[in-house]
């Protein structure tokens, strides 16, 4: 065992530590240009600024090209083996996929360079693969294994304290440091606005972006947190895990994570259910537990004026009201809108004033454009208003209805009336199809919408998918009234995102590939669960690797409600393949094991 004597860090491990400890931390902004401005339902600035993914995604394909340096050095001048490297076949399939997604998407310039907010472009999702490998192939003995959890340790800790910076109100990004770092000369930094900042239950996001996005970044480094205090043997280190591992999940409250409450509880759930010792202890423990938690969540939610449990009840609560303004059809002469059960013409004078009729072309309301009409005019609670307006020398008809303005003009090629966007840019309103009823539309903060019309989309992405980032050109956005009946807010949300990691695969790279990746993901959790669920397989290096397993599991559980991204997809991957390391010296050590009791 000459590894043993030697000292210090090897160079080998320097990528792994790298891609745990800085890339999560990079924070930079940089102004991109907007392909999307010519889209009727995205706005026309020319550039857009991003701090949290674009440089992530540079760096992460730098460290990529010293990871193959890496790997090219282990392999051909040092002869070293790397493993099973079949296990990784369905990776390789992966990435073939993402690279066709690529030449057949319908927007190459995007999968290739990405936009603001989306970097996963297919570099970088060649990237993920390669992260995993090169840290499966690494990772060689005990003592990397504790360099690797060393190094999320490490990351995790400078997070964390990036995190407490922001739920005190201090946030380290908004200091005169903080603003010099990540804004570059040139931009003036005052007038740049933090939007978490202000929230109430989403204050904390770290350097990740955002604070969903934080919340699964603390599921995957809790375990791992968690297992460090019980493995090290200095005192003065135990209580450094203890005190961290409770600021992680301060952090996780404040992050707003829904998703990552739940799957915390899941984890002490396990934790308890496969400790190995007997069951009314367990249920005892678990009794305990489950008290503490929800009185220690009840005090903070206290303390801190209810919050808590104002957001949750918000987060649940059921439209007060029925939407009146069931539909809009826009027509060569008029507009039609259905509004409580009657059907309602709307059209423009020839000199700007609007013409109201019902289904018998009865002629209801003719207004002045400076005037404001209502319908019906009798009074009734939650009315349609409506108006003439003159923009840039264009007459507008303005359908107004909970904070919500419709434009419609007919001033058009065709002489026919258009919708206009809140963009200033002429659209149709169509109502997209779903495979979920409309009272589902509203499922965790409107993901069963997206979902809901997501699916039906994964017809046209069987063996391939639309290309990496390009969720936003193929998902229904035109489908304005339904978004508007669900929630203001929501009619206005940019959704470029599906808020579901194997929707997103499925899509972007093709069904066929979300296959390969559950393939790859299945085979770890299969054998990590195998390995640990035995009192002996938790035993040295294996409470690590349960650990990580842990943490691996709980990253996809939350891809149900998030996507990937560069701001934590890193991590995960280099997890995964350390946590795949782990197993095979666990594998080893009990087949040694057996060896030796059957020799004797």
């Amino acid at each position: 065992m000459q590894r043993g004597k030697e000292r210090g860090l090897r160079w080998d491990l320097l990528p792994l530590v790298t891609l745990f400890v800085l890339l999560p931390l990079i924070v930079r902004m940089q102004l991109v240009d907007n392909p999307l401005k010519e889209y009727p339902w995205f706005p026309g600035n020319e550039q857009r600024g991003d701090f949290f993914l674009y440089w992530k995604s540079r760096f992460l394909q730098i460290l990529a090209v010293w990871m193959l340096f890496v790997l090219a050095d282990c392999r051909i001048i040092r002869s070293k083996g790397g493993g099973d490297g079949k296990r990784f076949f369905p990776l390789a399939g992966y990435a073939f996929l993402a690279i066709i997604s690529t030449v057949f998407s319908v927007d190459r310039e995007i999968s290739i360079h990405g936009m603001a907010d989306q970097f996963e472009t297919i570099w970088t999702l060649l990237c993920y693969p390669l992260a995993a490998y090169y840290c499966y192939s690494v990772v060689e003995d005990e003592r990397d294994v504790k360099a690797a959890a060393a190094a999320l340790i490490a990351g995790g800790t400078l997070q964390c304290l990036l995190g407490i910076s922001q739920i005190l109100g201090h946030s380290f990004w908004e200091t005169a440091a903080g603003r010099a770092l990540i804004i570059p000369s040139g931009i003036d930094a005052e007038k740049v606005i933090f939007n978490f900042a202000q929230e109430e239950m989403h204050r904390v996001y770290m350097a990740l972006y955002n604070p969903n996005y934080a919340g699964v970044y603390i599921v995957m480094l809790l375990p791992v947190f968690g297992a460090f205090a019980l493995t090290v043997k200095k005192k003065i280190w135990k209580i450094f895990g203890v005190v961290f591992s409770a600021l992680l999940l301060w952090c996780l409250v404040e992050t707003g994570s829904k998703t990552g409450f739940v799957i915390v509880l899941l984890g002490i759930f396990s934790v308890i259910l496969f400790s190995g010792t007997p069951l009314k202890k367990r249920w005892l423990f678990w009794g305990i537990s489950a008290s503490s938690v929800v009185l220690g969540l009840a005090g903070y939610d206290f303390l801190t004026g209810h919050k808590m449990s104002r957001y949750l009840a918000e987060a649940f609560q059921a439209q007060e009201t029925a939407y009146r303004l069931e539909n809009i059809r826009v027509e060569e002469g008029c507009v039609n809108i259905r509004f409580d059960g009657e059907e309602l013409y709307f059209s423009l004078d020839g000199d700007g004033n609007v013409i109201l009729e019902d289904s018998g072309g009865k002629r209801l309301e003719e207004k002045e454009p400076s005037e404001d009409g209502i319908y019906p005019g009798d009074g009734t609670p939650d009315p349609l208003h409506f108006h003439a307006e003159i923009q840039n020398a264009i007459p507008y008809l303005v359908a107004e209805y909970r904070e919500i303005a419709w434009y419609f003009t007919d001033r058009t090629e065709d002489g026919g009336y258009t919708y206009i966007t809140p963009y200033g840019k002429a659209d149709s309103i169509t109502e997209a199809k779903s495979i979920f009823p409309g009272q589902w539309d509203s499922l965790l903060t409107y993901r069963g919408y997206i979902w809901g019309r997501t699916v039906p989309l994964l017809g046209k992405s069987i063996a391939w998918g639309s290309g990496p980032n390009t969720f936003a050109l193929v998902f229904p956005q035109n489908d304005y009234l339904t978004r508007a009946k669900l929630k203001e807010g929501f009619f206005r949300e940019i959704l470029i995102k599906p808020h579901n990691m194997y929707l997103q695969a499925a899509l972007e790279t093709g069904v066929a590939s979300l296959l390969l990746l559950l393939a790859f993901w299945g085979r770890y959790l299969i054998e990590s669960f195998r390995l640990y669920r035995k009192k002996e397989g938790r035993d040295g290096v294996g409470l690590t690797g349960l650990a990580i397993f842990a943490g691996i599991a709980g990253y996809l559980l939350a891809g149900i409600t998030n996507d990937s991204i560069v701001a934590a997809a890193p991590v995960f991957w280099g997890m995964t393949g350390v946590g795949m390391a782990v197993n095979r010296l666990v594998l080893q050590e009990h087949c040694g094991s057996k060896a030796n009791q059957r020799h004797r």
